[in-house]
């Protein structure tokens, strides 16, 4: 009787992630032909967030945050907005674009009402103090990736024949 070759120690090729013009990271194709993922932008910014991470050491939290406090935050995030939870304050802080463009570019404050104008202070406090490590950015929809959460729930089930059923349930879920 003849022994099958082992398979525990070899790797499976890396294969390169297809790029272009427009993505860093092409996730898929629209029925119509149109990829979609990772701009190059969002790229440059995961990578500046991660090195952000590594390069500080975190304050001590005040206190646990509750999960739906986190999940209520994560609702009012889309594109030009970023939730930020400060660990020492124990307080969650709203980030829009438009602001960071309002600081970046010096604009007069005087342009801008009252209520707006404190907006604005607090937003270049915050960029000020952003890399300090105290505050932990909110996950947005490019962060959150059910099929893989799934897959790697039905990766620790240790029933095989179960674990088999998830896995072909999922799968058309791509």
């Amino acid at each position: 009787m003849t022994k099958k070759p082992s398979t525990k120690g070899t790797q499976e090729p890396f294969i390169e992630p297809e790029s272009d013009h427009d993505f860093a990271y092409i996730a898929g194709y629209t029925s119509g032909g149109a990829p979609y993922g990772i701009t190059w932008e969002e790229q440059e910014e995961i990578e500046r967030r991660a090195a952000a991470k590594i390069s500080v050491t975190a304050p001590k939290q005040k206190e646990p945050v509750s999960l739906n406090d986190v999940v209520q935050e994560m609702q009012t995030i889309f594109d030009t907005r970023t939730v930020y939870f400060q660990r020492s304050t124990g307080k969650f802080i709203m980030i829009t674009d438009e602001h960071v463009h309002a600081v970046e570019s010096d604009a007069l404050l005087d342009d801008y009402p009252e209520w707006e104008q404190e907006i604005i202070r607090e937003t270049a406090d915050f960029l000020e103090r952003e890399d300090d490590g105290d505050h932990v950015s909110l996950p947005d929809r490019y962060d959150i990736h059910e099929y893989a959460i799934m897959e790697g729930f039905c990766s620790t089930v240790e029933n095989r024949k179960l674990a088999n059923d998830l896995f072909r349930s999922i799968a058309g879920m791509r």
